[in-house]
């Protein structure tokens, strides 16, 4: 293949750390002060802690240090307020997602960086809705080398290639391809790596399969 197209491939990059909390609650979160209102009609259901582009700053700066943020964001959902089925009566399930858990831990780390992570994201909830920490009946932590192995996602990476200006639009899955045609005669992609990027939309596929293919057909 050409050697620009395989110099592009191999500096693709996938060092997308981040955590994922899966729980049971014997109840649900109580949030307080001005976060009240979050109780009334379910919109509990979809919280997050993201309190400014400097914050998230700060928790990248950290990230890319090797350090867990002292702070980090962290996204909370409730699956079973939207659908009761998920749960059996009287129990919630709930999943906390948190961006930027260092992606290269040093030897025999990552489990210890994995649940003061895991504390902390969990903690980002507390202070707001008090009885969290004591709800909490059950839970897994994963990390992005868990959807590696079990997957076989590249580095664990949700994105198919992280999401940055040179990595977006028409330079996905690499510049000069962003028509799912590949350097090889009628090998085409059409995956989220591809244009216009990741995320459960069918574009790449729509795009690259229903249209590409078939005009090539």
């Amino acid at each position: 293949m050409p050697s620009d197209f395989i110099h592009a491939v191999k500096e693709i990059r996938y060092e997308n750390g981040y955590i994922q909390i899966q729980m049971t609650l014997k109840e649900l979160p109580e949030f307080t002060g001005h976060l009240a209102v979050a109780n009334e009609k379910n919109i509990r259901s979809t919280m997050a802690y993201i309190p400014s582009a400097e914050h998230l700053a700060r928790c990248w700066e950290e990230y890319y240090r090797g350090q867990v943020p002292e702070d980090p964001v962290s996204y909370c959902a409730i699956p079973s307020l939207i659908d009761p089925s998920l749960e059996r009566e009287g129990y919630y399930t709930c999943t906390i997602f948190s961006h930027y858990f260092p992606y290269n831990i040093p030897k025999g780390k990552h489990r210890e960086y994995r649940d003061i992570m895991a504390d902390r994201a969990i903690g980002q909830m507390a202070k707001y809705a008090p009885n969290f920490r004591d709800a909490i009946i059950d839970k897994t932590v994963l990390t992005q080398r868990y959807f590696e192995k079990t997957f076989g996602v590249t580095g664990g990476d949700f994105c198919a290639g992280l999401l940055y200006p040179g990595h977006w639009w028409d330079k996905r899955p690499v510049a000069g391809y962003a028509d799912y045609r590949t350097p090889i005669e009628n090998l085409f992609m059409c995956g989220s790596a591809c244009h216009p990027g990741p995320g459960i939309t069918c574009i790449p596929g729509y795009n690259g399969g229903a249209q590409e293919v078939l005009k090539t057909w």
